[in-house]
């Protein structure tokens, strides 16, 4: 019981950090995502945003210094190539480090932000740094995961789609993904 009152907590100060004044959500309401970017866009693309929270939380979460030790949050910086992840602390650095991954790996083999796009996806965006913004992030990784979702596989390969179009890989992913959604829903 103490374990789920530390997520709740846990996720309770990260969705206050990512906080941005949006109307409530039109599905089920839940205090726990309200006002913050995942359900800004989960209410624009119609999307559960714990649904875009649950994968969020699997693509870019690292240990963050402003959360207590042993809990993890998504970071809005984070950058994941070739070298591994990198958990930058501020905007100028992510930038600084995704210009030299840039250089050395190009865009394709790099995923950025929240919801880890990856660079094969940033010709929606007219800067990669744009989507060091947790809106612009959450929008577009929202818009991928809804293409896996159209294709009218089960849910959990369409949502293992957003990681890969590969079946054994998109449903072990789809699967995790569920997983921590289910956890999230159950503190709402």
């Amino acid at each position: 019981m103490l374990l789920r009152y530390k997520k709740a907590v846990s996720v309770l100060f990260i969705a206050a950090q990512l906080c941005v004044l949006t109307p409530s959500y039109a599905g089920e309401k839940s205090n726990l995502l309200a006002g913050t970017v995942y359900e800004q866009v989960g209410v624009q693309e119609n999307l559960d945003p714990f649904l875009l929270y649950s994968i969020s939380l699997l693509e870019s979460a690292g240990h963050s210094k402003s959360v207590n030790r042993g809990y993890i949050a998504p970071s809005p910086y984070a950058i994941r190539g070739p070298e591994g992840a990198f958990y930058p602390q501020s905007y100028a650095e992510a930038v600084k480090i995704l210009n030299q991954q840039i250089s050395k790996h190009g865009r394709r083999k790099l995923d950025i932000g929240l919801m880890q796009i990856n660079g094969q996806h940033w010709l929606e965006a007219k800067h990669p740094e744009s989507l060091f913004n947790p809106y612009n992030n959450v929008r577009l990784g929202a818009k991928i995961l809804m293409h896996g979702l159209k294709d009218g596989a089960d849910l959990e390969l369409a949502i293992g789609r957003y990681h890969s179009p590969t079946d054994w890989r998109a449903r072990i992913y789809g699967a995790r993904v569920l997983a921590v959604y289910s956890n999230l829903r159950g503190f709402r």
